[in-house]
């Protein structure tokens, strides 16, 4: 990973990380399903961020590419905003 990357990912933990925050205060506040689904969302980003962040550092080993991992967390958010919809409506 080259230096910009680290800065991006980094952003995007912080911000992954504030957006739970507010999503979890949201959700306690209204109690609304979709506060739920979009906390789900910020948590797996803010882990998808950590997991890359760690591998960048050469602190963790993947059997997996960089690549593959985003491919499947995005594989996550949208059958997560299909089981949403569908279940909302």
């Amino acid at each position: 990973m080259e230096n910009i990357d680290f800065y991006l990912m980094g952003l995007s933990v912080i911000l992954a990380a504030f957006l739970l925050a507010v999503g979890g205060r949201a959700y306690s506040k209204s109690g609304m399903r979709m506060f739920l689904y979009i906390m789900i969302v910020f948590l797996i980003i803010l882990s998808d961020g950590v997991l890359l962040i760690l591998v960048g550092f050469g602190l963790l080993a993947l059997p997996i590419s960089n690549t593959a991992v985003l491919m499947i967390s995005n594989i996550a958010v949208l059958l997560l905003f299909y089981y949403g919809v569908v279940r909302g409506s």
